[in-house]
């Protein structure tokens, strides 16, 4: 499937993020606006409603709801319930918001000629295998890949009753803010002698948040219709990436106390066993090449606070 050439008056139209608020969503509204580009960022938060700023809650029925000041030339679906734990204890109210609202908002701006980009994840795997490509067939393990692997569906269904239609789906493996709350406190624990917990069955193709906005950015002005993957280009897992942790600050990584994540309570749902997954159609498409994951977390714990020591007696 090739790129498709936008008309010159949709290139005048604004881009659309849809989940302004969240990680990638505000590094995505930064980025844009740093180019030039005329972006509005959905929020469901009322006092944060604005020009540019027209409010969305995908918990309500999306059919007929206003949506600022489009059409739009692209948009891209970051919103989401992503957490894993969130999904698995309410279901039917992340269903409404992943799939249910998603798909009715997607139809109405495919309807208005807008190339709709949506970011899915390698959760709608099973994880059995390492790098698998875009033809794997779907098998998510845990409630929320299930939902992300109905609103794929969803949104392959809608391209086809909207021929001239620009679909776009994007998944990602595990994206990394500049900071993460869980490395500050390893840190904080490591640098004071402490031991810490980190699952060794738990994989990380972690990805930085600056990668993936490029990607979405190359792939809205290529206008790439069809299925892309990124993640890191290998795989670790969390006692990994403590023990180098541990190597960045000067800790001794036998503080690091590998355990297994559902015993330990880190997670409610059984982990895959490989979140990783093949790069290669976005890499030849758009030249977005996988990260090394220790550079990744290289670039977050550049980020640290300096550790400070707990008060003697």
């Amino acid at each position: 499937m090739r790129a498709t050439m936008g008309s010159s008056s949709s290139n005048d139209r604004p881009h659309l993020v849809v989940g302004g608020d969240g990680m990638v969503g505000a590094a995505l509204v930064a980025s844009l606006r740093l180019a030039g580009e005329t972006v509005h960022a959905t929020t469901r938060r009322p006092e944060a409603q604005g020009p540019d700023r027209p409010l969305l809650d995908l918990t309500r029925p999306q059919d007929g709801a206003a949506l600022g000041a489009g059409p739009y030339r692209t948009a891209y679906i970051c919103a989401a319930v992503a957490r894993l734990d969130d999904c698995f204890k309410d279901p039917p109210g992340a269903f409404a918001i992943n799939v249910t609202n998603m798909a009715a908002l997607a139809n109405r701006l495919l309807a208005d000629g807008t190339h709709v980009i949506f970011l899915s994840t390698n959760q709608v795997l099973d994880g059995n295998l390492a790098f698998p490509d875009e033809s794997a067939s779907l098998a998510p393990s845990n409630v929320y890949g299930h939902q992300k692997a109905a609103a794929e569906q969803a949104l392959w269904d809608l391209a086809a009753r909207h021929p001239a239609a620009c679909v776009t789906v994007l998944r990602l493996s595990k994206v990394l803010p500049s900071e993460l709350p869980l490395f500050t406190s390893w840190a904080a624990a490591l640098a004071n002698g402490r031991p810490i917990r980190a699952a060794e069955d738990m994989s990380l193709a972690p990805l930085p948040v600056e990668l993936v906005v490029d990607a979405l950015r190359r792939l809205a002005q290529s206008r790439w219709p069809g299925l892309f993957q990124l993640s890191s280009a290998t795989e670790i897992d969390y006692a990994a990436a403590a023990r180098h942790l541990c190597r960045h600050i000067g800790a001794d990584p036998a503080l690091v106390r590998p355990v297994h994540a559902l015993a330990a309570g880190f997670v409610l749902e059984p982990p895959p066993r490989h979140t990783i997954m093949d790069s290669g159609r976005l890499t030849r498409a758009v030249g977005i090449h996988p990260p090394d994951p220790f550079a990744v977390l290289d670039r977050v714990f550049a980020h640290l606070p300096p550790p400070s020591r707990d008060p003697g007696p």
